[in-house]
């Protein structure tokens, strides 16, 4: 800013400086004018040479004056420039007409008087003081134009100078400008950094503000902490005191210690020859244990040896048994029936109450007699035509009304562990309706460990014998099925309460010839870790399975139940594996058209059940008589246990 004062000082003055230059110059043009104009004037008169050589010098020192003039023209100002063109102009034509006008006037010569001073046109003679003034005058011009020549050349060397000052002005002016245009970018510049510098000023107050709102909330942070550490110092203070007084506690207790672990010292160096000794008889121990260990290993292998042997023992003797056997169980007589009335309206029920039931022990407990009471006898020969009053069966074990379920599962358990041993078998309960199949199979509703069916117990056994045989190497895993065979039509028992029987997948019975296997598509099989799952079984099968009243049970099954536990082990320590199967079948009672008076569907369910009864017992007699047909297909059942009644499988009835 101050250079560009400076520049406008400068300016000012320059022009200043011009105006005064070119006032000047007008005046001294004004000068020169008027002084050629008195010359021309006086050229015009008959001067003489001297006066002429002396116009012609001042012309030519003006021409002279005007061309320095016009040459150093060039470097002043415009006005000047003007000033001096019209002046040199001028003064040009000042000289060419001096210069004609001296050409045409003759040199002075000697004349007469007359001849120099003719008189005037009215014949007077030519006056001398006129004369006189005229040249006088003529002197007086000269004086003033040698003074304006002199004046001429002070005021052109004045002009010089002032032109040289003129030209060194212009130059600073021109290095001026170009400081003032240098510094104008500088100040461009400084702006632009100025406006920089404010946003940068504005980030950083912002950026201080936000570390001062941040140092704030740590300093607030540090304080509360710095508070805290003072409660936790004033506490530790505390606890330093306490511990002090701990120490020198503690202290006191370290002293009594010390002999007291003198005291222990001398203990453990007799306790440590103790363990000396010990070490020694444990040496002899292990070595003891390791023998042991070995005859463990070879006993461990005998046991093993002795499972295959028990196995091959245990199938031989079922064999010599025979693989098809019939136990029978007497249920005990229900309150309120069995009445001594001999009246023809008697039911059948009634009737079997009152038979006389014996027992004979002297066969091993496989004979059964009945015997007809006197005052039935004539009811019995005109109901049943029987002529006979006593009739004796023999089968393979017989159980009287009071034998237990636990005493009738000890007999059945020799097939349940042959199912663990890699053996298809089933166990049938057969007989009419209401005499206890579905109590002997599955127990009572809340049964106890008295009450326990046979299937419960069946399983039971198998999780104690798979647990025992763990120690062997055995592992084994159960698969449970649960179905029942309605009218010819397979139907699933453990399939969840809220499916609609008529959403329910159709079941196929489906055999694999290469293995000797049986599946049923779309039936529900349960993996069975724990013996507790199978009371869900049975009381989900019991709300599903059919049942109906009929005029021989009030609570009929109307179907046959097939509870299957497919048993797969393998001994890890031999490789050794076996698959079995155990088919517990709880068969609907059997019944008589004419007592059971079924009509409509119960009609059609009581055909259905004793055609399949026939069936089977078709095709349990064809595998006792080892026929070549064995016609399992006659019935849904026999085709669906086809796998596990005939080879070597095993059969109760």
């Amino acid at each position: 800013m101050a250079s560009l004062r400076s520049a406008t000082t400068l300016n000012k003055e320059n022009r200043a400086t011009s105006t005064e230059l070119g006032k000047r110059t007008t005046a001294s043009s004004s000068s020169s004018s008027t002084s050629l104009a008195a010359a021309a004037a006086a050229r015009k008169a008959p001067l003489s040479s001297r006066t002429s050589n002396t116009t012609t010098t001042a012309s030519s020192s003006g021409a002279s004056s005007f061309s320095r003039s016009t040459s150093s023209s060039r470097v002043a100002p415009e006005p000047v420039n003007r000033v001096r063109q019209n002046a040199t102009s001028t003064a040009r034509k000042t000289l060419t007409q001096t210069a004609r006008t001296s050409a045409t006037v003759a040199p002075p010569t000697k004349r007469s008087r007359t001849e120099a001073f003719p008189e005037d046109n009215e014949g007077n003679g030519y006056d001398h003081n006129q004369f006189s003034s005229v040249v006088e005058k003529v002197a007086e011009l000269q004086s003033k134009m040698t003074q304006s020549d002199s004046r001429v050349e002070q005021l052109e060397r004045a002009l010089q100078a002032k032109e040289e000052v003129l030209q060194t002005m212009e130059l600073r002016k021109t290095t001026l400008m170009a400081d003032v245009s240098g510094y104008q970018m500088q100040i461009d510049d400084a702006n632009r950094r100025n406006s920089q510098l404010l946003e940068l000023l504005e980030t950083v107050k912002h950026q201080n503000t936000m570390q001062v709102q941040e140092y704030t909330m740590k300093l607030q942070m540090v304080q509360s902490q710095y508070d805290s550490l003072t409660v936790q110092h004033k506490m530790l203070d505390n606890e330093v005191a306490n511990l002090r007084r701990t120490t020198a506690e503690q202290r006191s207790k370290i002293s009594e210690q010390d002999s007291q672990i003198s005291m222990l010292e001398a203990q453990l160096k007799e306790k440590t020859e103790t363990l000396q000794r010990r070490d020694e008889t444990i040496s002899q121990h292990e070595a003891t244990i390791a023998q042991k260990t070995l005859t463990i290993s070879q006993l461990e292998a005998q046991v093993r040896d002795d499972e295959m042997l028990r196995r091959k023992l245990h199938n031989t003797i079922q064999e010599l048994k025979g693989n098809i056997r019939v136990f029978c169980r007497v249920r005990p007589i229900l309150q309120g029936v069995g009445s001594s009335s001999s009246s023809s309206s008697s039911s059948s029920e009634d009737i079997d109450s009152t038979m006389i039931y014996s027992f004979p022990q002297s066969g091993g407990a496989k004979t059964l007699d009945i015997e007809v009471p006197q005052n039935l006898s004539a009811l019995v020969s005109s109901r049943f035509g029987a002529k006979e009053k006593r009739w004796q069966f023999t089968f393979d074990k017989v159980f009287a009304p009071g034998t237990a379920q636990g005493r009738v599962f000890e007999e059945i358990s020799a097939l349940v562990q042959s199912s663990l041993d890699g053996y298809n078998t089933c166990i049938f309960a057969y007989g009419q309706t209401g005499s206890g199949k579905t109590f002997t199979m599955e127990g009572p509703e809340s049964p106890d460990q008295d009450t326990m069916g046979m299937i419960p117990r069946a399983v039971q056994m198998i999780f104690e014998t798979a647990k025992r045989l763990r120690e062997q190497g055995w592992v084994y895993e159960f698969q449970a099925s649960f179905l029942e065979i309605y009218n010819e039509k397979l139907r699933d028992l453990l399939v969840s309460d809220t499916v609609d029987e008529k959403n329910r997948p159709k079941l196929d019975v489906k055999h694999v010839k290469e293995n000797s296997t049986t599946t049923v598509s779309n039936l529900t099989y349960v993996k069975v870790t724990h013996e507790r799952q199978v009371g869900e079984f049975l009381a989900r099968a019991s709300r599903n399975r059919a049942v109906a009243a009929t005029q021989c049970n009030e609570r009929s099954s109307r179907s046959h139940s097939v509870f299957q536990l497919q048993i797969k082990g393998e001994n890890q320590i031999t490789s050794e594996s076996v698959s079995g199967i155990l088919n517990l079948i709880d068969l609907a009672g059997s019944e008589r058209l004419a007592s059971s008076k079924a009509v409509n569907e119960r009609f059609t369910e009581t055909v259905n059940i004793n055609k399949s009864l026939s069936s089977l017992g078709k095709v349990i007699m064809a595998l006792a008589n080892k026929e070549a047909h064995i016609p399992y297909r006659d019935s849904k059942l026999t085709y669906l246990l086809q796998n596990s009644l005939g080879g070597n499988s095993k059969t109760l009835m």
